[in-house]
């Protein structure tokens, strides 16, 4: 029931995340319980990641990208295929018995030349087990969902619809997505009813599918620092689950009725279908909540037609984090890194 420490001389040949059978060797009271591998019963990978080294001894990926790979790999000549010195490659382990002996591998990708951005980024997906392309099977469903491009009326008439209610999008100017939007809307007797909209993914991806289960393997968008590696096929991620300005779109939606005082005096959660007028930036919101339409010709054609709902939402947000404030909450201000990258990324 206890970790095991294992030194590193004790390793035989085990790498992070290998299934091992291990023997303990020392129980002594008041330290960690010691052990040594006896054997590796299922590697956690053979693909590595690194920069081929070439000797008159032969080729070598001496230093994997992946620190937790302590061995240098040896590449017999015939495995390196169109590799040279200094080309950043993928290698997968081939054969490593004996922790005396280097292992041998062959190499599988020339990813480019070490220290080239396009390298260097295909190499950090490669590192941590990411993929840019989708299985056949997903990309089979994927290409089905073209022909669900118009949403059905019997789909649309079982949700909430604020296709009509002022609705847009407020991101960073660098966003790769847009699945959130708001919407406001005054009612009668001074109150508001605000609405947050998140995209509902559920209506196309259905559980057990291959787009489901790839969703799932993968958890998670990832961002880098010039490229996204999405979640979803593009189909989904850039399309049909985007809430791009004038196409109607399927959200799962979070509505709240809101006095003046931000006071929340009824909430509704269900499904809506919504028609998001303007993708606002950060810098453009802030721009029309500061603009004074009759005095600043820049902003002639940029349209403000959203301001009073924008003004609304800055004053609800105001009073929001006064309250929270008043309740003991805890603001962090923290920096925000941001690249700008040359041409050449």
């Amino acid at each position: 029931e206890d970790d095991v420490e294992i030194s590193p001389e004790d390793l035989n040949t085990a790498l992070n995340g290998d299934e091992v059978e291990v023997e303990i060797v020392s129980r002594v009271k008041g330290r960690r319980v010691r052990g040594r591998v006896l054997r590796v019963i299922k590697r956690a990978t053979e693909e590595f990641v690194g920069t081929l080294t070439v000797s008159e001894s032969g080729a070598f990926v001496l230093k994997s990208d992946d620190p937790r790979m302590y061995g240098k790999i040896r590449i017999e000549r015939t495995a390196a295929r169109d590799a040279v010195e200094h080309d950043k490659v993928i290698v997968k382990m081939t054969r490593w018995t004996n922790a005396k002996v280097d292992p041998i591998g062959e190499v599988t990708r020339t990813l480019g030349r070490a220290g080239e951005h396009e390298t260097e980024m295909q190499a950090a997906l490669a590192v941590h087990g990411f993929t840019t392309e989708f299985p056949i099977d997903v990309m089979r469903e994927a290409a089905e969902l073209e022909h669900h491009r118009e949403i059905p009326e019997q789909e649309i008439s079982a949700r909430r619809d604020f296709r009509t209610i002022p609705t847009f999008t407020i991101d960073p100017k660098d966003a790769k997505d847009f699945d959130d939007a708001i919407s406001v809307k005054p009612l009668p007797g001074g109150d508001f009813e605000i609405g947050v909209h998140i995209a509902d993914v559920t209506y196309y991806v259905t559980p057990h599918t291959a787009i489901d289960r790839e969703a799932e393997k993968r958890g998670t968008s990832v961002y880098l620092v010039d490229r996204t590696i999405p979640m979803l096929p593009e189909i989904l991620s850039n399309d049909l689950c985007s809430l791009k300005p004038d196409v109607d779109r399927l959200a799962f939606s979070a509505v709240f009725t809101m006095d003046h005082n931000a006071h929340i005096k009824e909430q509704w959660f269900g499904r809506t279908v919504i028609h998001s007028a303007r993708r606002f930036t950060y810098e453009a919101a802030q721009d029309v909540l500061n603009s004074n339409i009759e005095v600043n010709p820049r902003y002639q054609g940029l349209t403000l037609i959203f301001r009073e709902e924008l003004k609304t939402l800055e004053r609800l947000g105001h009073k929001l984090r006064a309250k929270r404030t008043r309740e003991g909450a805890l603001s962090f201000d923290t920096p925000e890194v941001r690249f700008e990258l040359a041409p050449d990324g």
